[in-house]
C-alpha cells in the first residue's frame, strides 16, 4: 500500500459543480474564512484539474535534459543577491535547521551544483556525498571541490535517489533532499532508501511543494485555460499528508517550516506590477515567514521544509 496519498499531477484543466452544492450547504456557511481557503484550493482548483499518471522513462529522461539543460542557471542561481532568492533561502533554513547535526557523513540527494556539501562540510560533518540526475551538475559540483582542494572531502556522483545501492544501511548521518520529491512517482521508496541509509537517531531534513498556496493554484489555473504547459513533470504535496507519510515511514518529526510567500497575491501574478511592486514584497516575505500564523503560511507560501528523525526500530 502506498504511503502516499497525494496525486500525481500533469495537465488538464476542469471544476467539479459539487463544489458549488457543497459550498451552498450549512456545513460550508459554518465554516471559518480560513477552512472556506482551504476548501476553495483542495476543491475548486484541484479536483479534477489534473490527472494521475505514472512516471514513465521518458518523463525522466525530461527531466534529466532539463536539468542539463539548465545546469548554468543552478551554479549561478545562489550568487544572485538581488531581492529574495527563493532557493537560496531554502538552503539556509535547511543549514539552520541542521545546525548542532555532526558526523561522519552527510549525503544531499538531489544535490544540483553541489553547493549545499560545502556548507554541510563548514558544520563539521568529516565527508559529503551528493547525488543528482543530472550528468553536468555533478560535473559542476566536483570541479568547484576540486578547485578548494576539498575534493577528498566532497563529492558528487550522477545516481537514482530512489537506489542507493553504493551507499551501506546504517551510515549516514543526515540526509537532505530539497526540490526532489516532486519529481519521483510517489514517496514511498526516496523514504525507505533514507530510513535504510541513516544511522540510528539520524536526520532527514526535507522539502516538498506546497499544494495548498493559492498563489501558485491560481497561476496554474489560468496557464491550463491557456494551454501553457509545463517543461517537466512534477507533483505537489499537502504538509498534513506528507507529514502523515514521513511518519509511516518511521521518522518522527521534529520541526517544520513553510517558506517562500506570496504576501502581495494577486498582485504577484500580474506581470507589470509584479516588478513594480518587488520592493515591497521582498522584505514582506522575509516578515511572512518569521510571524506568518502556520494556517495562513500554509495558503501563501509554496514551499514547505521538514526535519525528522529515525528512532531506532525501521518500520520499512
Amino acid at each position: 500500500m502506498s504511503l502516499s496519498d497525494d496525486r500525481n499531477y500533469t495537465t488538464g484543466w476542469s471544476i467539479r459543480k459539487p463544489f458549488f452544492k457543497k459550498w451552498q450547504s450549512s456545513e460550508i456557511k459554518k465554516t471559518s474564512s480560513l477552512k472556506i481557503l482551504y476548501y476553495f484550493s483542495e476543491k475548486l482548483i484541484l479536483s479534477g484539474v489534473m490527472d494521475e499518471k505514472r512516471v514513465s522513462q521518458s518523463d525522466i529522461e525530461k527531466i534529466e535534459r532539463h536539468f542539463d539543460a539548465t545546469s548554468s542557471f543552478w551554479v549561478d542561481i545562489y550568487c544572485d543577491s538581488k531581492g529574495f532568492n527563493s532557493i537560496a533561502r531554502r538552503e539556509q533554513i535547511t543549514l539552520e535547521f541542521a545546525k548542532g547535526e555532526t558526523g561522519s557523513l552527510a549525503v544531499d540527494l538531489g544535490c544540483g551544483s553541489g553547493h549545499a556539501l560545502f556548507a554541510l562540510a563548514e558544520l563539521g560533518f568529516e565527508k559529503t556525498l551528493g547525488v543528482d540526475i543530472s550528468g553536468r551538475l555533478v560535473d559542476a559540483a566536483n570541479i568547484a571541490a576540486q578547485e578548494k582542494g576539498l575534493s577528498s572531502q566532497i563529492t558528487a556522483v550522477k545516481g537514482d535517489v530512489e537506489r542507493l545501492d553504493k551507499i551501506f544501511s546504517g551510515t549516514v548521518d543526515l540526509v537532505l533532499a530539497l526540490g526532489l520529491i516532486e519529481y519521483l512517482e510517489n514517496d514511498d521508496l526516496l523514504l525507505c532508501e533514507i530510513f535504510r541509509i541513516l544511522k540510528p537517531g539520524g536526520t532527514l531534513i526535507i522539502q516538498v511543494r506546497n499544494r495548498h498556496c493559492i498563489a501558485v493554484r491560481v497561476r496554474e489555473f489560468f496557464k491550463g485555460i491557456i494551454g501553457i504547459k509545463g517543461k517537466i513533470w512534477f507533483r505537489e504535496h499537502s504538509p498534513k499528508n506528507f507529514r502523515k507519510n514521513l511518519e509511516s515511514a518511521g521518522f518522527a518529526i521534529e520541526k517544520h517550516r513553510f517558506s517562500h510567500f506570496y504576501p502581495l497575491f494577486p498582485l504577484n501574478l500580474i506581470p507589470v506590477i509584479r516588478d513594480i511592486i518587488k520592493p515591497i514584497e521582498n522584505p514582506l516575505q522575509r516578515l511572512s515567514e518569521r510571524f506568518g500564523s502556520p494556517g495562513i503560511s500554509a495558503l501563501f507560501a509554496s514551499m514547505f521544509i521538514v526535519k525528522a528523525r529515525k528512532p531506532e526500530k525501521n518500520n520499512c
